[in-house]
């Protein structure tokens, strides 16, 4: 699975452009029940640090927060132009305060257990740590430290100049499809707009709130529209990323990216994100009416 990811704009700017995980089916997920807390099995909690997925739910917070504060440093911003100061800063604390990513890591584990599948979990175990399993990961480690103006840029004129060849172009198309991951960067994307926005809305007198059946539809364009922008650029990401793979890897990683249990992660890592961001929203907007 595809995790992380420098954007193309550095680190810093992960706010302003967020790439590549989960997909989703409808911009808005359904409210789900909060889970209690339960004791999750050590062998479901291992997979979940190998497979990378804390890091993912830790992305997804920092990119939230970080596009709060952006958006409250925008004086006309849309999303929250008609809130006062006062407002725009309980805005932000509540959503600071909802996405602590340790807390919000416990709440993805917890959904992703509840799925947890013993033979496609060791299938999942067995690639991730085998030799190229360890090594794309490391590439992917080493990509998330990216400076994208140093080495990214650089890179983008590498390949205008002398192509990727077309093999190798067809291996990263096999695992974007296999994995979803343009359409992901669109779940990731949209959820943070759907978290925000709903906050934005619980502090509006009852009278002035947008409709939830206009806001559903604004998120679920914005999500296509989001899928569109990221195509192109989710192939440059690949291209980088795995650029010191073989052919035989990325040929092993596309078979693995197409099997059950590699479907069966991506499937439950989504539902897990899904469940997170209605929980996440919800929290949210209930700290912010009174409720």
């Amino acid at each position: 699975m595809q995790r992380r990811q420098p954007t193309p704009h550095g680190r810093g700017a992960r706010a302003a452009l967020l790439v590549c995980l989960m997909a989703l089916g409808s911009a808005v997920a359904a409210p789900f029940a909060q889970a209690e807390p339960t004791a999750v099995p050590a062998q479901v909690r291992a997979l979940h640090q190998l497979t990378d997925l804390s890091t993912n739910v830790e992305s997804f917070c920092q990119t939230l927060v970080e596009t709060a504060q952006l958006t409250i440093q925008t004086p006309d911003h849309p999303m929250t132009k008609q809130l006062d100061a006062s407002q725009r800063e309980r805005w932000l604390s509540a959503v600071t305060k909802a996405c602590e990513p340790d807390r919000a890591v416990e709440r993805h584990l917890r959904a992703f257990a509840a799925d947890y599948t013993p033979d496609a979990a060791r299938a999942v175990t067995d690639w991730y740590t085998s030799e190229t399993g360890k090594h794309l990961l490391a590439l992917e480690a080493a990509a998330a430290e990216t400076d994208w103006d140093a080495e990214v840029s650089p890179f983008i004129d590498q390949i205008t100049k002398e192509p990727v060849p077309v093999e190798r172009v067809k291996l990263f198309e096999r695992i974007d499809a296999a994995v979803q991951s343009t359409e992901d960067a669109a779940l990731l994307q949209a959820g943070v707009g759907e978290i925000l926005t709903y906050a934005a809305r619980a502090l509006m007198p009852e009278a002035e709130r947008t409709p939830r059946e206009a806001i559903d539809q604004q998120l679920a364009a914005l999500r296509t529209h989001y899928a569109q922008q990221m195509r192109n650029q989710q192939s440059v990401v690949f291209m980088f990323v795995y650029r010191g793979a073989s052919d035989e890897e990325l040929a092993a990683f596309a078979d693995f990216a197409e099997s059950p249990a590699a479907h069966w992660l991506h499937a439950s890592h989504r539902m897990a994100m899904l469940q997170l961001i209605a929980e996440l929203r919800e929290e949210v907007e209930a700290e912010l009416s009174g409720v």
